[in-house]
């Protein structure tokens, strides 16, 4: 039988276990300490090379975090589904 666009294919349930989603509330709360340091950085007028080096480290940890809590979230709080798409002619189609 032919599924057509948009027909689910495969739909796996998400795991959601409770000791990930402590870990992305922990890592949540360490994602708000180091923005309100690079903020206060900020706030203060840090400007000497020094300072700077140091609030950058601030700013690449919060975006590390960041990358780490998404990608936690994406792979156990997200179902996995396979839907179906209209398949795009090729060039070979056009032969």
């Amino acid at each position: 039988m032919a599924k057509l666009p948009g027909d689910v294919v495969r739909h796996d349930p998400a795991e959601q276990p409770l000791s990930v989603a402590i870990a992305i509330v922990i890592l949540t709360g360490l994602e708000l300490v180091f923005v309100g340091l690079f903020i206060a950085g900020i706030a203060l007028g840090w400007n000497s090379p020094q300072e700077q080096q140091v609030m950058m480290f601030w700013l690449a940890s919060a975006f590390l975090i960041l990358g780490i809590i998404l990608t936690l979230y994406r792979r156990f709080f997200l179902d996995d589904i396979i839907i179906v798409k209209q398949r795009k002619q090729k060039w070979e189609d056009l032969l």
